[in-house]
């Protein structure tokens, strides 16, 4: 689902749409990946997490 997000909304939500994770948006594209990829792995399986990706984003996996 699109729409708008803007400064201080959350990054990480799980099914319900609980906030999942303390990574915020901060400056349109500044993000602490570093948290989200905490919140990734603390998901339980089956568990789908929706990240909010805004700005240009670019994501490895180490």
């Amino acid at each position: 689902a699109g729409g708008t997000i803007t400064v201080g909304d959350s990054l990480a939500y799980n099914n319900s749409g609980d906030v999942i994770s303390d990574a915020e948006v901060t400056d349109g594209t500044a993000t602490d990946l570093h948290i989200i990829g905490m919140a990734i792995q603390a998901g339980v399986d089956t568990e789908i997490i929706t990240i909010v990706l805004y700005g240009p984003v670019r994501m490895g996996l180490e």
